[in-house]
Order: C-alpha cells, then structure tokens, then sequence
C-alpha cells in the first residue's frame, strides 16, 4: 500500500504523492505496472495458475486480475498462456 511504500522511501505519504505527480505518475500508475510486469514473468516463466497469480498480486477475485490483466495489454492471461505453449511447440 502507498503508506508502506512511502515508509521505505522515508518521506510521508503526501510527500510521495507530491513527488510522483511532479514526475507525471501516480501511485495506483506505478502499482499497475509492477502488478503487470510480475503477471507477465510470472505467465511465461511458470506453470503457476492464473488464480494463483491473481492472488499473489493482491486480486481478491482472479476475474478482477483477469480485467486489469486485459485492460493492461488487451488480451487475457489465459491468451499469453495460449501464446507461450504455441511458441514452445
């Protein structure tokens, strides 16, 4: 969450959201990019379930990773799954 991210930078939490909006970013920016960065790898690197996965990034319901997982890149998981097995055939 952003208060232990801001704890391990050192600076409070306004000072965090100050800095990264100087920076065009925001929090929640930076949080789906690490969120899908790790989905990705964990996707072609493992044979880790997609519910798994959805779990590990914090997703309470693996539909709600499915949907940020396709907002982010425009195709489901299940798809870089599909691709990956096809490119290793």
């Amino acid at each position: 969450d952003i208060e232990g991210a801001a704890r391990l930078a050192g600076m409070s939490v306004r000072s965090l959201q100050r800095l990264l909006g100087e920076k065009g970013s925001s929090y929640r920016d930076l949080l789906d990019l690490t969120r899908h960065r790790r989905a990705t790898a964990l996707l072609t690197e493992t044979d880790t379930s997609i519910i798994e996965i959805a779990m590990m990034l914090g997703y309470n319901e693996p539909a709600n990773f499915t949907r940020a997982f396709q907002r982010w890149s425009g195709y489901p998981p299940s798809d870089l799954r599909r691709f990956r097995a096809q490119a290793v055939a």
